[in-house]
């Protein structure tokens, strides 16, 4: 590989990442020095040019051209690496004949994954170290440190892995390696045409044995490579076979699955273990103890074999800027209308019925439509139904030969009306009381609520609406948004709460959490060390899900007292949530832009 690019650091990263791959790299630092190492001999497999190269000689795009017009170098793949990613400049590096174009910056695993693409011979996954270096797990000098500590040892005959390597240098955490070590397997499972996810099954009942093995013969992905009837004969099949996955049962003699699960997650940490057991109760257990997913016996053959098939985790599709779909309010409203139509159209009959006995009283039973619009539809919709009644009774009186006005308009001196419009609100309110009395149709009505909140606004707009709804949750006073940028934290967003920051002071706190993968609590810093002047109190979380890769990390800041251990539990599905929207994607110009514009207002 050639990579050219003025920035030694950007080289630095770019060859770390090429040589954890397993690649070789010829760098240069000029034009001129591209131009030689790519016409050397051999000539490079594929070369990486950046458009700029300081201010004289010809620039990265004019190289480029140069090499595709010479018959000796024009088959040589090049890369385009640009600060500006715009379509003036997409369209300068076609016409100067670029095969890819990447933007800065970038992330280790996108450039590997686009270079991937262009080579002829590829391997089915980036390298463990291109996906550690990717998620932050580990400074490019550490792994360059580590690789070649690794070469050197297979030189001398040694085989050692390179995590391994790291392990013993105490330069990555289990948690990290597992979690590169589970990707990769996912990417490759996915990757590779044909390639089928390889299983053991641990099970000492012999009819589920034969169930599994049936669904698994009868799936193109999955491929049956051992089955044992206790912990120890499968922990001996998983050092032989080192599978792809395995289907884990608890109750079993001798040994217990959750027991086990440490000795497994050691001996094939690229594996994926499901938890396959009739004991609900052990589900958390389970999960705690490294269980990737658990899945009751009792469970639908299609959620079975949902939890067994090998599931993409490489880079999403990388739209510039995602814009949720607007949901039209129309159905609901048409729902609504029909109601209060059936509602009012049922009191003018009751009404015509009974107005010959009762005469200008018959007007009472206006409350009876009210009550139910605001019992079905809620206190907003009550209210109306309530102006509706009253103003269909004027009607009917009027139409009746009634003076207007009469008993229940004039009941308490003119009170009747009103009396009438709390009848509504407070139908509707019940039925908010009623819904907070069950948690499914609270679920159910707070999801819908906020769909149509949701719908139609871009990504910008809704990490603005999560982070302000963060401070809400957690009663905090501000709340930021650190995304992983090449193992760094990278303030892109940030809440309206009050309180000027220090985003500096917060960085390397945002990367040692991105790393470490666990939260953390800042009771109360010192003043010097302080991220703002007023804010005291902190709380860090990654943003990322069991056994995925670390998007980023929300900071939460408060200027009265420390937050406690159920404010800290509070603030965790926020960044599980923030992970779902941060993978549809790269983070648009949209979120970047808010940011800066409220930091300068």
């Amino acid at each position: 590989m050639l990579v050219a690019d003025d920035s030694a650091s950007l080289r630095a990263l770019v060859r770390i990442t090429l040589h954890s791959q397993g690649w070789e790299v010829v760098e240069a630092a000029t034009a001129e020095a591209a131009l030689a190492a790519a016409r050397a001999i051999p000539p490079p497999d594929l070369a990486v040019l950046d458009v700029n190269f300081g201010d004289t000689g010809p620039d990265g795009l004019a190289v480029c051209a140069e090499l595709k017009a010479d018959p000796a170098t024009a088959r040589i793949p090049i890369v385009i690496l640009t600060a500006h990613d715009d379509p003036a400049e997409r369209r300068r590096a076609e016409a100067a004949g670029a095969d890819a174009f990447v933007g800065k910056p970038f992330g280790p695993l996108e450039l590997t994954e686009g270079l991937r693409r262009l080579l002829p011979a590829r391997p089915d996954a980036p390298a463990l170290g291109v996906f550690l270096l990717d998620a932050g797990a580990v400074e490019p000098a550490v792994l360059e440190n580590a690789l070649t500590e690794q070469r050197e040892s297979v030189e001398r005959g040694e085989q050692k892995r390179l995590g391994d390597v790291l392990l013993a240098q105490g330069s990555v955490s289990t948690t990290a390696l597992d979690r590169a070590l589970l990707e990769q397997m996912h990417l490759r499972a996915v990757n590779l045409q044909g390639a089928k996810a390889r299983v053991l099954i641990v099970d000492d009942h012999l009819a589920v044995r034969e169930g599994l093995k049936s669904l698994i013969k009868g799936e193109d992905t999955l491929e049956l490579v051992g089955e044992a009837a206790d912990a120890t004969e499968g922990l001996r099949l998983a050092r032989r076979h080192q599978p792809d996955l395995i289907v884990l049962d608890n109750e079993m003699p001798v040994r217990t699955g959750i027991d086990a699960l440490p000795s497994f997650r050691a001996e094939t940490p690229g594996a994926r273990i499901v938890m396959f057991s009739l004991d609900t109760t052990a589900r958390e257990r389970a999960l705690a103890a490294g269980a990737h997913v658990f899945v009751s016996k009792d469970a639908p053959m299609h959620e079975i074999l949902a939890s067994m098939k090998p599931r993409h985790s490489g880079p999403a599709p990388q739209p510039s800027n995602i814009t949720l779909p607007r949901i039209p309010d129309v159905r609901h409203l048409r729902h609504a209308a029909v109601v209060m139509a059936i509602a009012l159209v049922a009191y003018v009959g009751v009404f015509l019925l009974v107005e010959p006995v009762l005469g200008a009283s018959a007007g009472v039973f206006s409350a009876v439509p009210v009550v139910i619009i605001g019992g079905l539809l809620g206190p907003e919709a009550g209210l109306v139904g309530a102006v509706l009644s009253v103003a269909l009774t004027y009607a009917l009186w009027a139409v009746t030969g009634h003076a207007i006005g009469e008993p229940v308009v004039l009941l308490g001196q003119g009170a009747g009306a009103v009396l009438i419009l709390l009848l509504g609100f407070s139908a509707g309110a019940l039925r908010i009381v009623g819904m907070r009395l069950d948690p499914r149709r609270r679920r159910v009505q707070a999801i819908a609520e906020a769909v149509r909140a949701f719908s139609g606004i871009d990504r910008g707009e809704l990490v603005d609406a999560f982070l302000d709804g963060l401070l809400h949750v957690a009663q905090a006073d501000r709340a930021l948004l650190f995304l992983n940028a090449a193992g760094d934290a990278r303030l892109v967003a940030s809440s309206r709460g009050t309180g000027h920051v220090y985003p500096d002071r917060i960085a390397p706190l945002a990367r040692d959490v991105m790393r470490a993968v666990a939260p953390r609590t800042i009771d109360v810093l010192p003043e010097e060390q302080r991220f703002s002047r007023d804010l005291r109190s902190a709380v860090l979380v990654p943003i990322s899900v069991a056994g995925q890769e670390v998007r980023g990390a929300l900071v939460v800041l408060r200027r009265e007292r420390p937050f406690s251990a159920e404010e800290v539990a509070l603030i965790g599905p926020f960044a599980q949530y923030f992970w779902l929207v941060l993978r549809t994607g790269p983070i648009g110009a949209t979120i970047a832009e808010s940011a800066r514009a409220k930091e300068s207002v």
